[in-house]
């Protein structure tokens, strides 16, 4: 017979629940689900208000952290200062400066040497006998003692092979020196020429010298020259000829073109730190050596010269103005505006032998404005971490300030940045 499975299905009692119990992992879900519409509202309602605040409370902290942190981070001062200035009329003021090396010196100079040669050709009128002396240089040394020695012009050097020679121009040889320990002879080069025209006075290799007049004497071998250059120019026979007229025209051109030509040379190699006049130098020119006439019938003119530059050291010559133009001048840092647009003068310049003189005259003249230094580092130390209101109060213990203003980030700090690194001194340029 089959079976009936009904008869296996049990009836429910009365008032029993017969829905499945659910397990304990999802019986909180499922009590949500029966949860009525006006319960669930309340719970969420109550709960998301307190979400809300605190998530604003949290985002407005990070803006006020971000903000004082970003404030810290670009927080910085910038301080505009306007040094003291006074502008004195230099009017051909006298000064005194000494070489480089000379104890006790007010304002040293150093010289600077330098040497070229320029050519040029003019047409020729012909040829005759002609005879020239050879010229050139010799560089004499003194052991003989730590006093200078004058040399009057036309002083006789013989050389090792008989010949005399004698300087242009009157000169000194300095006097013996001490460098550690060590005696260093005094010398000086001077222009020399031949005593007779001839070739056999051109010397072509170093040569010894001595002084004709010392012979005898226990100068004669306590002094002593050598030529490290040619002596030449020497001729006696046949000769073009150059047209006087072109000549003489060419002999100042020869001229003006070899000093433009060393005074541009001269102002490229100025150090640094020091300052040069055009009319702090002197040039000496040598005797035009004339060439012979080539094909064409034209004459080469040779031009050799020895510029001589006084330049001075730019912070002990500002100093040394100041002092002359600044009443009760206490040597406190200054610098003057556009020092390089003075006019330079050298007193009694034809009687300088610029090789051997130990001191200098001259006159300045022209508008020097001193616009005293100002000292960056201790105006910073002095504001570091300051309050913002004693700003004027601080700045008015610099004496070399004349007005100063502040600009601080953020504009509402209080206090000036206490990192030095963020406070920028500028100077403003001071009205010419």
């Amino acid at each position: 017979m089959a079976r009936n499975y009904f008869q296996d299905i049990k009836p429910p009692r009365a008032n029993q629940d017969v829905r499945p119990k659910p397990d304990t992992a999802t019986q909180f879900s499922k009590k949500v689900d029966f949860y009525d519409d006006a319960h669930l509202y309340n719970e969420l309602k109550v709960g998301g208000g307190r979400s809300r605040m605190a998530l604003w409370g949290v985002a407005l902290a990070s803006v006020v952290g971000l903000g004082i942190a970003i404030a810290y981070i670009f927080s910085g001062a910038t301080v505009t200062v306007t040094p003291v200035a006074e502008t004195q009329v230099l009017d051909a003021d006298v000064f005194t400066a000494q070489k480089d090396g000379t104890e006790n010196a007010t304002l040293p100079y150093q010289l600077m040497i330098l040497k070229d040669e320029v050519t040029q050709k003019v047409p020729s009128t012909g040829e005759k006998d002609v005879e020239e002396k050879a010229s050139g240089h010799v560089t004499l040394y003194n052991t003989f003692s730590s006093a200078p020695q004058l040399l009057k012009e036309d002083t006789r050097l013989i050389a090792t092979n008989g010949k005399v020679y004698k300087i242009i121009g009157p000169s000194t040889v300095p006097g013996t020196t001490m460098k550690g320990g060590v005696q260093v002879p005094g010398e000086v080069t001077v222009p020399v020429y031949a005593e007779n025209p001839g070739p056999e006075y051109n010397v072509t290799s170093p040569t010894d010298f001595k002084i004709f007049g010392f012979k005898g004497t226990p100068k004669y071998d306590k002094f002593s020259g050598k030529s490290t250059e040619p002596i030449s120019g020497g001729f006696r026979g046949k000769k073009a000829v150059p047209d006087q007229a072109a000549l003489d025209t060419a002999l100042v051109a020869l001229k003006t073109s070899l000093a433009e030509r060393l005074s541009t040379q001269a102002k490229a190699q100025i150090p640094a730190g020091f300052v040069f006049y055009d009319g702090g130098s002197i040039t000496s020119y040598d005797q035009v050596a004339i060439g012979t006439a080539d094909a064409a019938g034209t004459v080469p003119l040779s031009q050799k010269g020895v510029y001589y530059g006084f330049i001075f050291n730019k912070e002990k010559l500002q100093k040394v103005i100041a002092k002359k133009i600044i009443a009760d001048y206490d040597n406190t840092p200054i610098e003057i505006r556009d020092i390089d647009s003075l006019v330079l003068s050298l007193k009694d310049k034809e009687k300088i032998a610029p090789a051997d003189v130990k001191e200098i005259e001259f006159t300045l003249s022209g508008n020097a404005t001193v616009i005293w230094k100002v000292d960056n580092a201790k105006v910073i130390q002095a504001l570091a971490g300051k309050p913002r209101n004693q700003f004027m109060q601080i700045i008015s213990g610099f004496s070399t300030i004349l007005s100063a203003e502040i600009k601080v980030f953020p504009v509402w700090s209080r206090t000036i940045p206490n990192d030095k690194e963020k406070i920028e001194i500028v100077i403003k340029n001071t009205s010419k």
